[in-house]
């Protein structure tokens, strides 16, 4: 089945596609399957897998308190002393540039192939935020099936870390709900995601919804309209089901 986001896509003037993975039923929705291969920043994303890897590596623990610089930086809720979860959950990118200087680039570059996410592509230069700069990408299929591997415990991690990362990244609003937002701002061109996965009566729908616009004008609902075009798609299955 395909999806159909066209009429959203215009209403907030982005591009981009909406994948879903039906588990019960083992089945994949697209509303662009060419667009679900091909890959892009991962932006704050990333976070899932950069926890999972530093939890297991034990290059942080869920007590450790990360020390604010004093810097002032463009999301006040970044400008404080932080846990790694409050970190997660604010995007902190301050706080996992941190991490990333104690992560080797060979454990990245191990740790990512040995889950199959990601292109490979992490350079010296951009090795401290290789997710928001650089060549480094991620396709919707590779989010998902991480998310798979993740919720069933299937993942090369320490059953700790993983069940730390689900924790982050469980909705307080939506207790049904598990995910994680992403924006990537590089030469004008923006690229915006929502991962995750809900909890269905009857089975687990995982979704990666990419979305894309250039140009710094009207970026007002570029945030929000992540999450109501998925909803959006989500619609669609359930009324099929009935």
């Amino acid at each position: 089945m395909n999806l159909f986001i066209k009429d959203k896509l215009l209403e907030y003037g982005v591009k981009g596609s909406v994948t879903i993975y039906n588990m019960a039923q083992d089945k994949w929705f697209y509303s662009d399957k060419n667009d679900a291969s091909c890959y892009s920043l991962p932006a704050s994303t990333f976070k899932i897998a950069n926890s999972l890897i530093a939890l297991d590596k034990q290059v942080t623990s869920l007590e450790e308190i990360f020390l604010w610089d004093g810097i002032p930086r463009e999301v006040d809720s970044w400008n404080s002393n932080t846990k790694l979860e409050n970190a997660f959950k604010n995007s902190a990118l301050w706080v996992y540039e941190q991490l990333a200087q104690r992560i080797q680039l060979d454990t990245y570059l191990s740790c990512l192939k040995n889950i199959e996410y990601g292109n490979g592509n992490i350079s010296k230069e951009h090795q401290h935020n290789f997710w928001v700069n650089g060549n480094f990408g991620v396709t919707p299929t590779q989010q998902i099936n991480l998310l798979r591997k993740l919720y069933k415990d299937e993942l090369p991690f320490s059953e700790k870390a993983m069940n730390a990362v689900k924790d982050f990244m469980n909705c307080d609003d939506k207790p049904h709900m598990w995910g994680k937002t992403g924006w990537a701002r590089l030469a004008g061109h923006h690229t915006g995601w929502w991962v995750g996965y809900i909890k269905e009566k009857e089975t687990v729908l995982f979704f990666a919804t990419r979305v894309s616009k250039s140009g710094n004008d009207n970026l007002d609902l570029f945030s929000s309209c992540r999450k109501d075009i998925t909803d959006h798609a989500i619609k669609q299955l359930r009324e099929i089901k009935t």
